[in-house]
């Protein structure tokens, strides 16, 4: 994981200039992830991405919570052991 403020400076600058051009084509971005994404959601879902996949059960996701918090935001592939 990384900071916000990390994230901000060196990941959300470039999406922020890639996301409108992809909504301009009704175009859903679905960021690949690695890991537990649990923190990452809520800083995706506040630049415009519309998803994640893979959730990930072994690296603690819980999906069903995700999907209680987020109702709205895309979460594909959680696995099972």
């Amino acid at each position: 994981m990384i900071s916000k403020r990390t994230f901000d400076e060196f990941v959300a600058s470039y999406y922020r200039q890639l996301l409108p051009r992809l909504q301009e084509h009704q175009i859903a971005l679905i960021m690949d992830t690695d890991g537990d994404v649990t923190l990452l959601v809520p800083w995706l879902k506040e630049l415009g991405i519309a998803g994640v996949l893979p959730l990930e059960r072994q690296a603690g996701v819980d999906g069903l919570k995700l999907r209680q918090q987020f109702p709205d935001f895309l979460l594909i592939g959680t696995s099972t052991k």
